[in-house]
Order: C-alpha cells, then sequence, then structure tokens
C-alpha cells in the first residue's frame, strides 16, 4: 500500500514538472491582460466620396477653389471635353471605268479615305489640380455635365473597274430592269431617239431630261427596287458610250 502512495505521487509530481517546463511557466491560456492576444481589426481608411468639396479637383470644376471661373464657362469645357464623336460605317461605291486602249485588262483600284487621328483633348488650365483625364470627367459629373454622343457620316471608298468601252447598247439591254425596256422604247421618240439601243442620242445632254421624263413610267410597271437600278445602270451604259464615241459624259442628277 506504501509503494503504491509513493509511486502515485511521484507521477504527480514529474506531470507538474513538464507542465512548468521551458516557456511554460503558468496555464496554457491566458487570463485577463496576459499576453498580446489576438490583433484587433483596423477601421477601414475612409475614402474620399465622388462629389466631396474637399477634393481639389472637384473644387476647382465647381468653382469652389482657388480660381473662381464663371458657371457657363465651366459647363462649356466639360461639354466640350466630354463630347464623343462616332464615325458610321463606311460605304464602298464601285464605278467602272471604259477604256478604249488596248492591252491587258488593268486592275481594280481601291480608293480609301484619308484618316486622322483625333487630337487630345486638353484640360483647362483652371482644373491643375485634375492629376487625370478621368478626374476631370468625374468632376464634370458632380457639375451635371454628361458625356454626349455624336455620330458622323464615314468618308467612303471607291472601288474603280476598268472595262473596254465596246457594245455599249449591250450593257443598257443587260442592266436596265426590262419592266422598264418600254418605257425607253415610248418616250425617247420625243428626244429623236429610236429606242433603248440608241446610246448616241440618249446620252450626253439628253441623258438627264430622258431620265426625269422616266420616273413615272418606271414607277407603273416596276418594282422600288427595280425602280432604283434603272437611273445607275443607264448611267453605266451612258458612260461607256461617252468612251467609245467620244461623246460627252452624261450629266449626272444631284
Amino acid at each position: 500500500m506504501k509503494a503504491t502512495l509513493i509511486l502515485a505521487f511521484a507521477s504527480l509530481s514529474l506531470a507538474g514538472a513538464v507542465g512548468k517546463g521551458p516557456g511554460n511557466s503558468g496555464p496554457a491560456h491566458s487570463g485577463p491582460g496576459g499576453g498580446k492576444g489576438p490583433s484587433k481589426p483596423q477601421p477601414p481608411k475612409p475614402t474620399v466620396p465622388a462629389c466631396s468639396p474637399h477634393d481639389r479637383c472637384n473644387r476647382e470644376v465647381l468653382g469652389v477653389g482657388r480660381k473662381p471661373i464663371p458657371l457657363e464657362t465651366r459647363e462649356a469645357d466639360c461639354s466640350a471635353f466630354l463630347k464623343v464623336t462616332v464615325t458610321g460605317a463606311q460605304r464602298t461605291w464601285t464605278e467602272t471605268i471604259y477604256t478604249t486602249t488596248s492591252g491587258p485588262a488593268l486592275p481594280p483600284t481601291t480608293v480609301l479615305p484619308v484618316t486622322t487621328a483625333a487630337p487630345a483633348k486638353p484640360l483647362p488650365t483652371y482644373a491643375d489640380e485634375c492629376r487625370q483625364e478621368s478626374d476631370y470627367a468625374s468632376a464634370c459629373g458632380c457639375l451635371g455635365v454628361n458625356a454626349t454622343t455624336t455620330t458622323v457620316r464615314a468618308q467612303a471608298a471607291y472601288v474603280y473597274h476598268y472595262a473596254p468601252a465596246e457594245n455599249c447598247d449591250e450593257i443598257a439591254v443587260r442592266e436596265i430592269p426590262e419592266c422598264a425596256h418600254e418605257c425607253f422604247h415610248t418616250l425617247t421618240p420625243q428626244w429623236g431617239c429610236t429606242g433603248l439601243r440608241d446610246m448616241e442620242c440618249q446620252c450626253g445632254v439628253n441623258f438627264q431630261p430622258i431620265a426625269m421624263a422616266m420616273g413615272d413610267c418606271v414607277l407603273e410597271r416596276c418594282t422600288q427596287q427595280e425602280y432604283n437600278a434603272v437611273y445607275p445602270a443607264g448611267l453605266n451604259a451612258c458612260k461607256c458610250a461617252a468612251a467609245s464615241a467620244d461623246l460627252p459624259m452624261p450629266t449626272i442628277i444631284l
């Protein structure tokens, strides 16, 4: 019995020694005020509201900064800076140039419009506190001026095809919609022409008055799509005739 008690006390003494080993001078948990404990979360840094009057860029644009500028001037500057110009879709015009020169056919020629980059928009001198363009744009929004978009027509591109000035009357018969042929046979005699194939009579100075007289007749017999095709087809045939017979170029209706 005595040996058992001595062994039990020895075990307790050993456990106490382990608990108080190096770096373990007390209980495992920290009491009040004991140790540093977990770090406290830091509050978020305050952010300047988008339209804060304490922002120097906003102050200059809103007119409360070091350089008071009239409201009309500040609004006009913002409007000009925020105006965006967008170019519409580019159109391509195709034209056939008839020549009387012999030799191999010339390849098509494409003429593209010359484009230049828009110049950078400088910030007003009184807005020198705006470090970036986005800062100035944001300040303009605080002033109540928003971006506007304007669409402009793109300059056209031209593709020129070259063809021999031959059989021009066949071009007229082939390209002018058939529904309009009767109008040519009926109306052109008043100008002394013999019909659709009389290119020398129909082209030149007579082209415009004949084209004007064709309107109602063609509309009665053709669809809108066919009607729209008559004028450019007749113009193309007359350009061929002008090149082949040394006739004046047809007058173009604007």
